[in-house]
């Protein structure tokens, strides 16, 4: 029997069943395809996003004190820390490293300090895909003298501290050893009191103020740390 419809002649019930059978079997190949297309798009977009941070993660390597022994025995005898920071990164290159620093006295930030404030920013700008800069400071009966080197030129400050600066230490506080391109700022160091341990009376000590992770701003709120000053670095 043959029956007519506004696309022409309909097929016989066997080529029906055929027909159907290959479009079932057609539709099943497109939806493997389909979803292997969704499946290829989304590791696609994965690496592509794994690559992008990657690229744009700057690592950090931080060294105390002078690799040469003479030199680190004579600013040991003199007082003086020293921190040497390598910024490692496949597009490092032509941005711009910004270092601040803020007082913390009892849990209250102070101003934001720049110190190459005045300074033409391309004088901070990295040549390839490294930076280096060194970081010191020098306790003094009222205060410490801070410097900061970078490959082409450095500054100094006095900082005015609440006790003798010899009292003050200074403690890599970056976490994970990574900084982002573009974003905000970070802390990197903390030039900072002691805090009395507990359990040991008259005793205090720096490493345990970052054994925890408890970031420098909260050093007051959890080891009573009367004044810390924190440095902070951006690369932008």
């Amino acid at each position: 029997m043959i029956i007519k419809n506004n696309y022409g002649i309909a097929p016989t019930k066997i080529e029906a069943r055929n027909q159907l059978a290959l479009i079932l079997l057609m539709c099943f190949r497109c939806r493997i395809t389909i979803c292997g297309l969704y499946f290829a798009g989304f590791l696609m977009v994965s690496t592509m996003g794994n690559q992008c941070y990657a690229q744009d993660s700057i690592l950090v390597k931080e060294q105390w004190g002078s690799t040469n022994t003479e030199l680190k025995d004579i600013l040991l005898f003199q007082g003086i820390e020293q921190y040497q920071v390598d910024l490692i990164g496949e597009h490092l290159k032509g941005k711009q490293i910004v270092i601040t620093y803020e007082e913390i006295l009892e849990g209250k930030p102070k101003k934001t300090i720049n110190m190459f404030k005045n300074l033409p920013p391309m004088l901070f700008q990295a040549t390839s895909d490294t930076f280096h800069f060194k970081l010191l400071s020098h306790g003094q009966p009222d205060s410490s003298l801070m410097s900061i080197f970078y490959p082409r030129f450095h500054s100094s400050d006095y900082i005015k501290t609440v006790e003798n600066g010899v009292n003050f230490s200074m403690r890599f506080v970056l976490s994970g050893h990574k900084l982002a391109i573009g974003a905000e700022r970070q802390a990197i160091f903390a030039y900072s009191l002691p805090f009395a341990l507990k359990d040991k009376p008259g005793s205090s000590s720096y490493c345990a103020l970052t054994s925890e992770g408890i970031p420098p701003s909260k050093w007051w709120d959890e080891y009573q740390v009367k004044q810390c000053f924190v440095y902070y670095i951006q690369v932008k």
